[in-house]
């Protein structure tokens, strides 16, 4: 793809964030930059991506990048706490089974997993309306390209649960109890 060939290996750098996504989401909305609490490694991981010319003018650093990090902040999370629920799991296996946390096991890793698939369907839907709108030529300037990159990202954030801040915050809650 044409993306492919404008970004490197070297463009892309893992960072680690001061803030949770929590908070990162609540300076999305009305863009006051909360106080910072401790946080654990997994919780602090950011990929940043240099884009140069002429991807600049489409992806905009200040808000395509910043959305398109809490999306993968989202679904690294995800990913995460399903790894450590499958670790849990194997070990219980191991272990004798004490048949309640068994299930509740069971349970939280089928959310986990639904939750990743849904985003992951979420993501790839609107990527293809995203690609079908540059196909069928109906993108005739960088504005309408901008407009919409914009649209996508708004659409898969609202779409996944990331954009509704009360939905978002019972996301988190859950992948919390979860770990």
């Amino acid at each position: 793809s044409l993306l492919g060939l404008a970004l490197t290996q070297d463009d892309l750098h893992v960072s680690l964030a001061s803030e949770s996504l929590h908070q990162m989401m609540s300076s999305l909305d009305n863009g006051l930059n909360t106080s910072a609490s401790s946080l654990f490694g997994w919780e602090c991981i950011v990929i940043y991506c240099d884009i140069a010319w002429p991807l600049s003018m489409i992806i905009c650093k200040e808000s395509c990048q910043f959305k398109f990090q809490i999306l993968f902040r989202h679904i690294f999370s995800c990913t995460y706490v399903e790894r450590k629920l499958v670790s849990t799991w194997n070990m219980s296996k191991i272990m004798a089974k004490i048949e309640g946390s068994f299930a509740l096991r069971h349970k939280m890793l089928n959310f986990i997993r639904s939750l990743l698939y849904h985003t992951f369907e979420v993501i790839e839907s609107n990527f293809q309306i995203f690609v079908s709108k540059f196909e069928d030529g109906s993108i005739e300037s960088v504005d309408e390209t901008q407009k919409l990159c914009k649209s996508f990202l708004n659409d898969t954030l609202r779409d996944a649960m990331i954009a509704d801040k009360e939905l978002f915050s019972c996301v988190t809650k859950l992948l919390s109890f979860c770990v």
